[in-house]
């Protein structure tokens, strides 16, 4: 029996996973997705807190693992680094990390960003500046809706120090581990995939050219079922 634990990211819900959840329920026996403390429709700031979520995955996760042989974990954004924290900490099947936060805020995106939007890469290919649109557009109505309104300054410190305690605890191990990103992350860096590879020896990276941080809300989040559906079937 197979199951998959699923952690979506900071200052967002369940709803990250929504569109890849009828490919994931034909893999898998059980789905656990449920809101992280202080996140979800009827969040409480005040119970987002390091100790808070650490006891609440960890739990979850033995809960699982008692009922089913396999459990893989994935991990979207913040989830991600919660997911490589339970990857070192516990006896995970497999890893999927989307887009991981384990290290985070990119400072080179304006300069990627401005030489996309003058419809040329790094290879001088043609690219669609309507998909550079998408990714702010949904970047930005999140960050408006979602993330000033609800999160303040103790909250995103919260974040912060989250990330350092996962990245801190984090060692060697040769589970297996898949990481796919958007070249045109605008919250994640590169070096947060080298980061991770140091630690997950048995790792696969893929990456997504023209897509953002919000890369399940993407109209080519196909694209990501391709890659997840590669690494299951190895």
């Amino acid at each position: 029996m197979k199951a998959a634990l699923l952690l979506h990211g900071f200052a967002t819900s369940i709803y990250d996973y929504y569109s890849i959840m009828p490919f994931l329920k034909k893999r898998y026996d059980a789905i656990f997705l449920e809101d992280l403390p202080g996140h979800g429709k009827d969040r409480d700031l005040d119970n987002f807190t390091v100790e808070n979520v650490l006891n609440f995955v960890n739990k979850r996760f033995d809960e699982i693992k008692a009922e089913y042989e396999f459990v893989d974990v994935y991990g979207y954004s913040m989830g991600g680094v919660l997911a490589t924290y339970l990857g070192v900490k516990k006896e995970v099947n497999r890893v999927i990390l989307l887009a991981p936060a384990n290290k985070y805020v990119n400072a080179r995106i304006f300069a990627t960003k401005i030489r996309k939007d003058l419809s040329i890469n790094s290879s001088g290919e043609e690219v669609r500046k309507e998909v550079i649109k998408e990714n702010g557009k949904i970047g930005i109505e999140i960050v408006k809706n979602d993330l000033l309104p609800r999160y303040n300054v103790k909250t995103i410190s919260t974040f912060i120090s989250l990330v350092r305690v996962c990245n801190e605890s984090l060692k060697q191990t040769n589970v297996k581990t898949l990481l796919v990103r958007g070249d045109m992350d605008e919250f994640v860096p590169e070096k947060s995939s080298k980061f991770i590879q140091k630690y997950f020896l048995n790792f696969r990276e893929e990456v997504i050219q023209d897509m953002g941080h919000l890369m399940l809300k993407s109209r080519n989040y196909r694209l990501i079922l391709n890659k997840i559906r590669d690494f299951l079937d190895e």
